[in-house]
């Protein structure tokens, strides 16, 4: 009964760690500071690789960047946990097929133009 207990415990605290970094993001949002906001987006998902919103946020933190390599790779470990995902009407493994045309393009024209993540729209917002 012990060894159950500690699992309960290291489930609250893994749940209130994940919580934590996902406000720090959601903040750093808010901030325009996006760098930031993926990188608490990618310590979440190292801490729990099955937070499926971490990695799609990620993804779309990422492309906003410019890092569409990582935002590729976010966007599949994203449709491996959802692999039917829509959002907002846009199919997700669609959009993870154009985000990987964009990479092997190596083209510099961002697929995530208009994306809206945690209710606040990226589009254009970090752009200096």
């Amino acid at each position: 009964m012990a060894g159950h207990s500690g699992e309960n415990v290291n489930r609250r605290g893994s749940h209130q760690a994940l919580l934590i970094l996902r406000l720090a993001a959601e903040d750093a949002i808010k901030r325009q500071k996006p760098d930031e906001a993926l990188n608490d987006y990618e310590l979440g998902i190292e801490a729990d690789p099955t937070w499926a919103q971490g990695w799609f946020n990620a993804a779309l933190l990422a492309g906003e960047l410019g890092f569409f390599a990582d935002a590729a790779d976010h966007m599949q470990s994203y449709l491996e946990l959802l692999p039917n995902a829509q959002w907002y009407g846009i199919e997700c493994p669609q959009f993870a097929l154009q985000v990987r045309e964009v990479v092997a393009a190596e083209s510099t024209t961002s697929p995530f133009s208009s994306i809206m993540i945690c209710g606040i729209g990226l589009s254009g917002r970090f752009s200096a």
